[in-house]
């Protein structure tokens, strides 16, 4: 088995490769997606690999212009076990400068220690996920509906109401170094969530309460992402109506939603799972110096 950088040719088998277990590799396969159809990126937006074994694809891994490792591989125990040993050898093939990497925990851990240089901060996740048939078939009536809440798409005039729930998401959720926040980047996130994603918001009393939406959207999936409640309006089941309505919105297309979430986030790991997700394995997200 070995490395080398992917093709046109490679295309469909790629995608035979992905799809069936798409849930862990949204982010990769939302790339990989043209006008609901399969294209791959242009060298300036990104670099794929794909590792082989006789005719059959063992893993795979994108690098963006962003500087973002996207790894995908078997998602079987011995995946990675039994690629190459050793470092790892197609990283001269990869054409942008490494800022972080994200994915399942195997594919994360077996990276980590094979690239020329190690992450400086590296935070675990759960990535949980749920399906059309057993949202469509469970009992949603645990949740009383806050009194005075309407629930609704946000388009790009809803950008100055929701920018300041985006800022403290990001501030709260993702941030690592806050000396090294840049409320631009905030703006450009949200902009592009607006135009791209699909994002659901909440209202009560003439105000912006909460927001949920979608971080990236596969062929089959649909990955989950900025959901957040402002402070004074949190465990009042507004955070379960906002993303029950963005499942159904999702589940009215796509097969599977998921999503990653902080291990010691308790109160978000217990409102999925009241919504009918389930803990399917490890997820990291590693840091590297710039």
């Amino acid at each position: 088995m070995k490395w080398r950088r992917a093709g046109k040719r490679d295309l469909s088998q790629l995608l035979a490769f992905l799809l069936p277990n798409e849930w862990r590799a949204v982010p990769y396969t939302s790339r990989l997606r043209r006008l609901g159809k399969g294209a791959f990126p242009t060298p300036l937006e990104a670099s794929v690999l794909i590792c082989r074994e006789s005719a059959e694809i063992r893993a795979t891994m994108m690098l963006t212009s962003a500087g973002l490792l996207l790894p995908a591989f078997s998602g079987s125990e011995d995946a990675c076990r039994d690629l190459p040993p050793g470092p790892f050898p197609g990283w001269g093939d990869l054409s942008f400068r490494l800022y972080s990497m994200m994915g399942p925990g195997a594919e994360t851990a077996w990276l980590a220690g094979r690239l020329p240089l190690p992450p400086a901060v590296t935070v675990d996740y759960h990535l949980m996920v749920h399906d059309r048939e057993s949202f469509s078939g469970a009992l949603r009536d645990t949740v009383r509906s806050p009194a005075g809440l309407t629930v609704r798409t946000a388009c790009a005039r809803d950008f100055g109401a929701l920018l300041p729930l985006q800022i403290r998401y990001e501030l709260e959720e993702v941030v690592i170094n806050r000396q090294r926040y840049s409320e631009q980047t905030s703006r450009q996130h949200l902009k592009q969530a607006l135009r791209h994603q699909l994002v659901l918001m909440a209202e009560q009393d003439g105000r912006v309460v909460a927001k949920a939406g979608t971080n990236a959207r596969g062929f089959t999936a649909d990955q989950i992402g900025g959901v957040f409640t402002v402070e004074n309006a949190r465990n009042a089941g507004i955070a379960f109506r906002v993303m029950e309505e963005l499942l159904r919105r999702i589940f009215a297309q796509k097969q599977t939603a998921c999503l990653f979430v902080k291990k010691n986030n308790l109160a978000a790991l217990s409102l999925y799972r009241k919504l009918g997700f389930r803990i399917a394995e490890g997820y990291r997200i590693s840091y590297f110096k710039a």
